[in-house]
């Protein structure tokens, strides 16, 4: 568990003044708009985070965690992932909260925006395409700023005072997702590591350039998965039409063999030829064109070449 002093600070009671001490807020209810599951949850207090492993297929699922993040004024804080669909759970950012106080059992009393910092999932991303391979895994990671002040980019490293939600950061132009909460600026993401079609992948991203990125790398492997069974399927029903022409080859090499057996045998191996240079165009040509297609694919879906992952680690 991150350090809680990091983040934010615990409440302090409204009967004699102290840290609660408390760990966690009281249960509230939580409803999810996904699939309308309602279930009682303890948020931790002092800014702990809260990782929910959620499954890529939930996570990249009709864009729900997307819209969640760049609809929070609108919708609230994400707190949680729903434990019946995974989807992603939010509260109001002025919806109260209550710590009960360890020194002298009075309550501490707060707000969502003032005791809370978003929760990010962790996952790992995996499947296969005709570009080759996809295996990375998602670790949290919350950049934060200092209370009251600016948080750093983690690009150029210039302070971003003034981006909240999705935005450029002005000084380098990387894409950034900012919120705020008790007071302090952070930038929620992860950390990517793993391979990417063969490329090495091992830096931080933004929580919703993550979703955004890896959710167009999986469509295309959907995609993929689809032009594969095509083309199996056409393979498969060219068979026939090839052992029609080899029988019709067989009759006529049959015929120019009963009048001369030399040249019947010419012909037999130039049937076979034929046959095979017919198999392997055909193959060749479906697999040149696979490849020329996801390397368009990528493009289309602003996905081509390497992730967009920053892996400047910024002081402290």
């Amino acid at each position: 568990m991150p350090d809680r002093a990091a983040l934010l600070e615990i409440p302090r009671c409204d009967g004699c003044g102290q840290p609660t001490e408390a760990r966690a807020f009281e249960p509230i209810e939580l409803d999810c708009a996904c699939c309308g599951h309602r279930f009682d949850a303890e948020l931790p207090t002092g800014g702990a985070l809260r990782l929910p492993e959620v499954g890529w297929k939930a996570l990249f699922r009709r864009g729900d965690w997307l819209d969640a993040y760049l609809a929070r004024a609108e919708r609230g804080m994400v707190v949680a992932a729903c434990p019946k669909c995974q989807g992603p759970v939010t509260v109001g950012l002025s919806e109260p909260l209550t710590a009960r106080c360890g020194h002298c059992s009075s309550e501490a009393f707060t707000t969502v925006d003032q005791g809370l910092v978003d929760a990010v999932p962790s996952a790992r991303i995996s499947g296969q395409s005709w570009g080759g391979g996809l295996d990375v895994r998602w670790t949290p990671e919350v950049k934060a700023g200092s209370t009251g002040g600016p948080v750093d980019c983690p690009s150029c490293g210039a302070g971003l005072p003034s981006i909240d939600g999705r935005a450029d950061c002005p000084h380098c132009s990387t894409t950034l997702y900012a919120v705020l909460a008790g007071g302090r600026r952070f930038l929620p993401g992860v950390r990517v590591q793993g391979d990417d079609e063969g490329r090495p992948v091992d830096g931080w991203m933004p929580v919703t350039e993550a979703i955004a990125y890896y959710s167009g790398l999986l469509r295309l492997r959907r995609v993929s998965r689809r032009l594969t069974w095509g083309a199996i399927l056409g393979v498969v029903a060219g068979i026939p039409a090839v052992v029609v022409i080899g029988l019709v080859g067989m009759v006529v090499v049959g015929l120019v063999s009963a009048a001369d057996a030399g040249a019947g045998l010419g012909a037999a191996l130039g049937l076979v030829g034929g046959l095979a240079a017919m198999m392997l165009l055909g193959f060749g040509g479906l697999l040149v064109g696979a490849l020329v297609w996801h390397k368009r694919a990528r493009r289309a879906l602003g996905v081509d070449g390497r992730a967009p992952v920053v892996t400047r680690r910024p002081p402290g």
